[in-house]
């Protein structure tokens, strides 16, 4: 399935970019680490993750780690409540 949602994007390189699970934003390349994963250490400043196991299928179909931007996470802080791609409604309690 092409249009299936994805959590990270693999470049031409080979490296892995992660896709926020609000806006889809997508997040500078990095090489994955040895599990295949996008490294905490190795986001961009601002960009957060939620882990969950590489096999794990979210509600839209993705599989493994949810990531969020920067801009999503400021919304977050600030009291908003987003809309994720799997249809659910998160805010900050």
């Amino acid at each position: 399935m092409a249009d299936a949602p994805v959590n990270v994007e693999r470049t031409s390189s080979g490296r892995l970019r992660p896709v926020c699970e609000f806006c889809g934003r997508r997040g500078r390349a990095v090489v994955s680490d040895e599990s295949g994963r996008v490294g905490i250490l190795d986001l961009s400043r601002g960009w957060s993750v939620a882990p969950y196991p590489l096999a794990h299928v979210h509600a839209d179909g993705s599989t493994g780690d949810l990531f969020t931007c920067p801009a999503c996470d400021a919304r977050l802080m600030r009291g908003e409540a987003l809309r994720a791609r799997q249809g659910v409604v998160r805010r900050l309690t």
